[in-house]
């Protein structure tokens, strides 16, 4: 009760805009959800950092701790402002009649498994167009 005492004169704003992980905890607290903030604890420490599910819209899901997704509401679980782009561009260049892109692109604190577990599209945009089209990209190696 102390501690949620102090987390009353803290702004909501200040707190909407923390990372995924110290926000989660943060409502946990407050919603004196003892049992799942233990349990996403010992999940980190066990190096457990969750899952990202969602197809335009990203969520954390922690399937280690049990109950998080009913204390808390589904908006308190995106995680897309911590999903961050990094990009690097080398080379544009046409090659045999094709456009050639090479460089690099990764999402900071994502992992996967392997080079070919996820898939990479290029979005192009016509001005004034509201639909962008979508091409398959491949890797190349």
């Amino acid at each position: 009760r102390g501690v949620n005492r102090f987390l009353n004169g803290i702004d909501p704003d200040i707190v909407l805009g923390m990372q995924s992980q110290p926000r989660l905890k943060w409502l946990l607290v407050r919603k004196h959800a003892l049992t799942e903030l233990v349990a996403l604890l010992e999940a980190e420490r066990e190096g457990d950092r969750g899952e990202v599910e969602g197809l335009l819209r990203k969520y954390a899901s922690f399937p280690s701790v049990k109950g998080i997704g009913e204390v808390l509401p589904k908006k308190a679980l995106r995680v897309d402002q911590d999903l961050k782009l990094w990009t690097s561009l080398r080379e544009v260049s046409w090659r045999g009649g094709r456009l050639r892109l090479a460089g690099q692109a990764a999402i900071q604190r994502m992992s996967q498994p392997g080079k070919h577990s996820s898939v990479k599209v290029l979005a192009i945009q016509k001005v004034g167009s509201r639909r962008p089209l979508l091409i398959p990209v491949p890797n190349v190696h």
